[in-house]
């Protein structure tokens, strides 16, 4: 069964910034600064432990697990068929 490149970026999009956002927002609310928060804003420009840095990061990631599954389910699909 072939993966459908589109469907399976936009899941891994949608949980990735999803993901990528709680992360910032439950920082902020609990007022911790984990490690991951400084990697995170290296990576993605404008990331902070904030509610609009969070919503930046959130697109960023999503950007970046769309970019990401989509490359998965094409490997797959050429290695597997």
């Amino acid at each position: 069964m072939m993966l459908d490149a589109r469907v399976l970026g936009v899941t891994v999009g949608c949980c990735w910034g999803t993901f990528v956002f709680l992360v910032g927002l439950v920082s902020r609310l609990t007022n911790s600064n984990p490690k991951i928060i400084p990697l995170f804003a290296k990576v993605y420009i404008g990331y902070k432990n904030t509610v609009p840095g969070s919503l930046i990061g959130a697109a960023w990631g999503f950007i970046d697990g769309v970019i990401s599954g989509m490359l998965a389910a094409w490997l797959y699909n050429r290695i597997i068929f």
